[in-house]
C-alpha cells in the first residue's frame, strides 16, 4: 500500500546496510579520560571506555540515520546523548548480565545531511563505565 492508499503487488525494497565506524575512527573525537581495551566480543576487537563524569566523545558524520553500539553489563552506567548540539536523552548501559554489541541509541532523519552526536559520561556511582564499540551510519 502506498501513501495514497493504493494496493499493488508485493515488491522488495533495496537492501539497507549501515556503514560501521569502529571506536578508533578519525570521525570520532574524544575528550580526556578514555582508555582503549581489547575485547573478543567487540565488533572490531576493541572498545574505548571512560568512567569519569563529563568524559565525552563526539562523532561527526553525513547520513540519514545513526546508531551507537556499546556493551551492557552490571559495571556499566549511563551517557547523556546530544545530537547537533541539543540534549536528547540519557541512555543506560547497565544490565545485570553482560551482553555485547547492543544498539543503545539510534536516531534517523528524512534525508541525508551532516550531523554530530556527542556522548557525555554520567559517572553513575557503583557503575560509572561507558564503552564505545562502534557507530553505525545509514547514508
Amino acid at each position: 500500500r502506498d501513501r495514497g492508499l493504493n494496493y499493488g503487488a508485493w515488491v522488495d525494497g533495496p537492501e539497507v546496510e549501515p556503514r560501521r565506524y569502529q571506536e578508533s575512527t578519525a570521525k570520532a573525537q574524544y575528550g580526556s579520560g578514555w582508555t582503549t581495551v581489547s575485547s573478543s566480543t567487540a565488533s572490531g576487537g576493541k572498545t574505548r571506555y571512560a568512567k569519569k563524569a563529563g568524559a565525552w566523545v563526539q562523532f561527526s558524520f553525513t547520513g540519514r540515520a545513526v546508531a551507537v553500539v556499546s556493551p551492557k553489563s552490571a559495571g556499566r552506567g549511563s551517557v547523556k546523548v546530544y545530537v547537533d548540539g541539543t540534549y536528547i536523552k540519557t541512555v543506560s548501559t547497565y544490565r545485570s548480565s553482560a551482553l555485547s554489541k547492543v544498539l543503545v541509541y539510534a536516531k534517523s532523519w528524512s534525508g541525508s545531511a551532516s550531523h554530530t552526536i556527542k556522548l557525555v559520561v554520567v559517572g553513575t556511582a557503583g557503575h560509572p563505565r561507558f564503552d564505545v564499540d562502534a557507530f553505525l551510519v545509514l547514508k
